[in-house]
């Protein structure tokens, strides 16, 4: 979508290395957090208490995320301004996901 491509091949081979291995390590951040996070709920239905670490931890990922967008947004193309909107959305819906499910904990 943002044809990095061409712009890849011009930076040295370590830099390349080092933007493709952040945006890996990243992704698989977020996709264990998000498991952790269905592990940490389904201990809700078992007599072992609720692990609140890890909601706790991704509800502070998210808001820093939202943060992040709204204060250093990404420098896209006018026609893309409406990815703005999706990003910075989706970083509000699961931060709040995640502190509503804290504030269900809570009232346990």
């Amino acid at each position: 979508m943002f044809h990095w491509e061409a712009f890849v091949k011009k930076i040295p081979s370590v830099i390349q290395w080092a933007l493709f291995s952040i945006n890996f390590f990243f992704s698989f951040l977020l996709l264990a957090g998000g498991i952790l996070t269905f592990i940490a709920l389904r201990r809700l239905n078992r007599a072992l208490p609720p692990d609140r670490g890890v909601l706790l931890a991704m509800a502070g990922f998210w808001i820093a995320n939202t943060l992040y967008q709204l204060f250093i947004p990404m420098p896209l193309p006018p026609k893309l301004w409406m990815l703005h909107i999706v990003l910075l959305g989706y970083g509000v819906l699961a931060a709040l996901a995640y502190l509503v499910s804290l504030g269900a904990l809570r009232k346990q």
